[in-house]
């Protein structure tokens, strides 16, 4: 809040792997464009603004990194409503483009005890003018090897000594973590970076909480976060869930023993079972288990009928060998019921489905028996 409304500020995180390269001397480097559009409740446009961005790199490997990112701020000044806002990426280079529509309600924080959203931070840097620099974890993910992580939050409506109370709770309400202090506000406003140890946090989602009382006034906060291991990919929220994911790629045996394990010895498994198809083991990330998840998002996202997208024969197809080189669509042929051919000119194969209720569930015509030719 600066008096005049609410800021808004909005942060557009982008893989290196999302945008195109060029390299220039010794170095390479990618320009993209933000733009945001702001509608009110009424659907009229209230704020728009375009802004260019540029990331250089000295090492190729840096630029199809799907762990380093570009991070971009956008501010505005609202007042309280609620509001559309269309979010725009575009790769200058290959004009290639993504965008995002969120719906939010800007509150005023103008007269009473107050705490702003809560952001998660990645890396805190010194500025040459005295200041600090934050870089905010966007995704609300962290990695269980780091020791700690920090969180930001503001404080308004104080005109004294407050108390804040910060915990970290799993989702089932248990306490992991709770801390309790005093504070004084400067120019009527409080502003708070939390330090919170990992040594209890395992994988798994947690709720970090913050609480401020002032007399009888009382104001609170939360906000969702996810631990998770060194190298997984950040699709991965559930291990119960990642194993039973595996399904379609595991021998039977294994499958079971690492479905039926409890939950340290199931994690050692599964990160075994992965560690045998990494790809390239000498860096980061395992690229085979990231593409593998990401199609079974994918999957969920566009197969789902009466069960999930996954379980759907088209998800177990898409997520065995992608996207099909070509898609032959038969909706209203006479005397037939609708159906669809997948074909893969690189492995030789095609997929026909059919659907043989009418509500959209094609299933195989010709179940899948033989997965020596899939991406995995």
């Amino acid at each position: 809040a600066d008096g005049k409304g609410t800021i808004l500020d909005i942060y557009v995180k982008i893989s290196h792997d999302e945008l195109q390269f060029i390299k220039s001397g010794k170095t390479y480097t990618a320009q993209y464009e933000i733009s945001v559009i702001i509608f009110d409740a009424s659907g009229d446009q209230q704020f728009g603004r375009v802004v260019e961005e540029s990331i250089e790199v000295s090492n190729f490997d840096d630029t199809n990194s799907l762990e380093l990112f570009g991070i971009s701020k956008v501010s505005f000044t609202l007042k309280k409503d609620s509001y559309r806002l269309n979010i725009g990426v575009m790769d200058l280079d290959t004009r290639k483009t993504g965008s995002r529509r969120i719906t939010i309600v800007v509150p005023d924080y103008s007269d009473k005890l107050a705490i702003s959203d809560i952001i998660f931070i990645d890396k805190i840097e010194e500025t040459d003018s005295s200041g600090i620099k934050m870089y905010p974890n966007i995704s609300g993910g962290f990695i269980s090897e780091s020791s700690e992580f920090k969180a930001y939050y503001e404080i308004y409506g104080v005109d004294g000594e407050v108390e804040i109370k910060n915990e970290v709770k799993d989702l089932k309400g248990k306490i992991i973590y709770s801390d309790k202090f005093k504070r004084r506000p400067t120019d009527g406003m409080i502003k708070e970076i939390v330090s919170i140890v990992k040594d209890d946090l395992r994988f798994n989602k947690y709720k970090f909480h913050v609480t401020v009382l002032k007399g009888r006034k009382k104001a609170s906060k939360s906000k969702i976060f996810q631990v998770r291991w060194f190298g997984m990919s950040e699709s991965i929220t559930d291990l119960d869930r990642a194993v039973e994911f595996l399904r379609y790629i595991a021998s039977r045996d294994v499958y079971n023993k690492m479905e039926s394990s409890e939950s340290e010895i199931k994690r050692k498994l599964f990160v075994q079972f992965w560690k045998k198809r990494d790809p390239s083991p000498e860096t980061e990330n395992n690229e085979l288990m990231i593409e593998y998840y990401r199609r079974i998002q994918y999957s969920n996202e566009h197969f789902a009928t009466f069960q999930e997208g996954w379980k759907a024969d088209m998800g177990m197809v898409f997520i065995l060998f992608g996207h099909p080189n070509d898609i032959e669509r038969h909706p209203f042929d006479i005397n037939s019921k609708p159906y669809e051919i997948w074909y893969y000119y690189d492995i030789n194969r095609n997929f026909v489905f059919q659907d043989y209720s009418g509500f959209g569930e094609y299933r195989l015509v010709t179940p899948l028996y033989d997965l020596s030719r899939s991406d995995f």
